[in-house]
């Protein structure tokens, strides 16, 4: 059995059914194939995002093996994202950018660009597939954007002002900084109502503090929680875990002996070893 029908996934034939997917993504990286060149009439910043999304999705859908037209080498997508990821946050697009408000086109400065953008989606998926194939050179680069100057994005699925907070944490962390210096945003977390943002924080201590055993026990609340109460085998986004994906990788990053979890569990964690056909 193939881990979409594990999970559940129908293929449907209705509009956002997983084979419209799969042709819809077809068409947008056909379009955006000549990439770094973007036609003039797209939006660039909308572009990118969306370019970096649907190689994520491609390499999605070869860690569910679901039927796909993209080819065996469904790893090159996900390295390929984070590389793109880069372009989003640094690239030379930012120094003029023509951003399409609600008074009509205003120019953006590079510093107004980092004030004003989306950016948690984008960070998150390049961040995933940095630690993912150990891409230290994107990894490096994509930590040093996270800071507490940033807008507050929700993504797109609600997300709170404490999970950006925890994704300032974690990219601090990763940049070598203890919680402690973090204190008041690990206070930020820990005194608000926030349930998700505290259970992951508390996932990176027990990492930070090299305790296995305590990884394993919080990892496995985390990922039956999101199987409980987020999962969604229609939604291609929610059919895996993208925040467990980025812990277990940290986790494996600071040597901590990965736990063995059950194959229903291990099925929403995108993994090099769940890449390859």
């Amino acid at each position: 059995m193939r881990r979409w029908q594990r999970l559940g996934v129908d293929p449907g034939t209705a509009k956002g059914g997983y084979d419209v997917l799969v042709e819809n993504t077809k068409e947008m990286l056909s379009d955006l194939r000549d990439y770094p060149n973007i036609p003039h009439d797209w939006d660039r910043e909308v572009a990118i995002a969306g370019l970096i999304s649907d190689h994520t999705i491609v390499g999605i859908l070869g860690h569910l093996q679901y039927p796909h037209p993209f080819g065996a080498e469904v790893s090159a997508y996900g390295i390929r994202a984070a590389e793109i990821a880069i372009d989003y946050f640094e690239g030379d697009w930012r120094d003029e950018y023509v951003y399409l408000s609600d008074n009509g086109p205003r120019k953006l400065t590079r510093e107004q660009c980092r004030k004003k953008l989306d950016w948690i989606e984008t960070y998150r998926e390049g961040l995933m597939w940095s630690l993912c194939f150990d891409l230290e050179e994107p990894l490096q680069r994509l930590l040093a954007w996270p800071g507490t100057d940033l807008p507050f994005d929700d993504g797109t699925f609600r997300l709170t002002k404490e999970d950006n907070k925890y994704h300032v944490i974690l990219a601090r962390c990763l940049r070598g900084e203890s919680l402690s210096k973090n204190s008041r945003l690990v206070s930020g977390i820990q005194e608000s109502s926030r349930i998700r943002p505290k259970r992951l924080l508390e996932i990176l201590e027990k990492v930070l503090l090299g305790d296995t055993p305590g990884f394993a026990k919080k990892f496995a609340q985390w990922v039956n929680a999101f199987r409980k109460q987020e999962f969604n085998a229609q939604q291609i986004w929610l059919v895996f875990s993208i925040e467990a994906t980025i812990l277990w990788h940290v986790a494996r990053r600071y040597g901590l002996e990965l736990p063995e979890q059950p194959l229903e569990l291990l099925d929403l964690i995108v993994r090099q070893e769940t890449l390859v056909p």
